[in-house]
């Protein structure tokens, strides 16, 4: 019998109700070997009440959007919803994709990462992280002068935008 992870509906994240990594998962020599592969991410930008969720990462000394490496099987969706939920302790719902980014990663691999639009459906609490230290709403006007990144100044345009639209 096959081992299979959390069961996740592409709307929305709840999360596993047990801890990652699970039994069986690969061993450092197999993640020494997947190193120099594809890596695979996805994120959100998550929108309420006219704010959007910003987060500091204290080992970078940035603030950007959420996102994360996909975990073994799991979809950009399930990866994007359960990134954003670790990060940031709110359960969201998947919108409109945005645009993806493609560049070298620090390690000088090839990096994909898909995003999408979300919006909150729940809120467990943000619990500081070595990953992740802050969380911050802030108006649309506030995310353009705090944001480290352009990119991700442009990924929150493309989502109040698609969000008008809707």
């Amino acid at each position: 019998m096959r081992r299979q992870g959390p069961k996740v509906s592409i709307g929305q994240w709840d999360p596993p109700l047990r801890s990652w990594p699970r039994p069986g998962a690969a061993s450092g020599k197999v993640f020494a070997i997947l190193a120099s592969e594809h890596v695979r991410a996805a994120g959100g930008v998550i929108l309420r009440g006219g704010k959007v969720c910003i987060i500091h990462r204290p080992d970078y000394e940035d603030w950007s959007l959420p996102k994360g490496k996909l975990d073994g099987r799991e979809t950009h969706q399930q990866a994007a919803l359960r990134e954003v939920h670790e990060e940031t302790g709110l359960r969201c719902t998947l919108g409109a994709e945005l645009s993806a980014q493609e560049y070298t990663d620090r390690e000088g691999r090839p990096k994909t990462v898909r995003w999408w639009a979300m919006s909150v459906v729940g809120d467990d609490g943000f619990k500081a992280l070595h990953e992740v230290d802050a969380r911050r709403w802030v108006t649309p006007e506030q995310a353009e002068r705090t944001l480290t990144y352009e990119h991700d100044r442009e990924l929150v345009r493309e989502a109040l935008e698609a969000a008008g639209r809707n």
